[in-house]
């Protein structure tokens, strides 16, 4: 009984190590002449197409920045209609009236720092999962049987030695997990910062999530992997 549960809960991290989310930084950028700077009003605007996952998005990159000391805000209520182009539309008959829009509200709220989220691809990819064995105890595989120390020598990795008994009580202590292919959506996020005062693009960062799950458990490891590039690379000082 003891050894069965051993085997379910080995078999339970098998299954979560190989579908488990993952986000990471993959690549950054930043002018090479700027020094770290700080803002006295950063707004944070994610332009995803599914509302509730912006607000989940912005409030946990803010939460995230304001923990670090910087000066944060979202931008649900200043930008309301990201992601609903009909309304969006509405509001400018050509993209420079749009521009010319979010300069104002910008200009209205006082923004001097504005940062741009944005999910850019979306690909699906199939992975071959090696398989794998491990003996949970029990007698050795090869014992030490009539083949494995007298006549024949050493003993051949295909003719194992040793009795029924130790061949059945390692097969039956062995765990065995075939190899096998899974499909991995992966999500690119790229993150934009500007300075509003220069219109300067003053940082650039993308991400690789991998099997997303549940975006209110990934966005906050998200805006902590945003938050602390920021501050490392020498973008922002808290």
């Amino acid at each position: 009984m003891k050894n069965s549960a051993i085997i379910l809960c080995v078999s339970a991290v098998v299954l979560l190590a190989g579908c488990s989310p993952s986000t990471r930084l993959v690549s950054s950028w930043k002018p090479k002449e700027n020094a770290a700077k700080s803002y006295d009003k950063l707004a944070v605007a994610v332009l995803f197409p599914s509302i509730s996952n912006r607000m989940i998005t912005e409030e946990a990159l803010t939460e995230s920045l304001k923990a670090h000391s910087i000066k944060a805000i979202q931008t649900f209520d200043t930008f309301p209609l990201v992601g609903k182009a009909k309304e969006l539309l509405s509001m400018a008959k050509d993209p420079e009236e749009l521009k010319e829009n979010v300069k104002q509200k910008v200009k209205d709220n006082n923004i001097d720092a504005l940062m741009i989220v944005t999910l850019f691809d979306t690909k699906k990819e199939e992975r071959y999962v090696e398989g794998s064995s491990f003996t949970l105890g029990g007698t050795g595989f090869y014992g030490n049987g009539y083949y494995g120390n007298s006549y024949y020598g050493n003993l051949s990795p295909h003719y194992p030695g040793g009795s029924y008994y130790d061949y059945y009580t390692y097969s039956a202590y062995t765990m065995s997990k075939p190899g096998y292919y899974v499909e991995e959506v992966i999500y690119y996020v790229e993150c934009n910062l500007y300075d509003t005062g220069t219109d300067k693009l003053i940082w650039s960062g993308q991400t690789k999530t991998v099997n997303l799950s549940s975006i209110e458990k990934e966005a906050p490891k998200y805006a902590e992997i945003i938050a602390n590039a920021l501050i490392e690379k020498g973008v922002l000082i808290p």
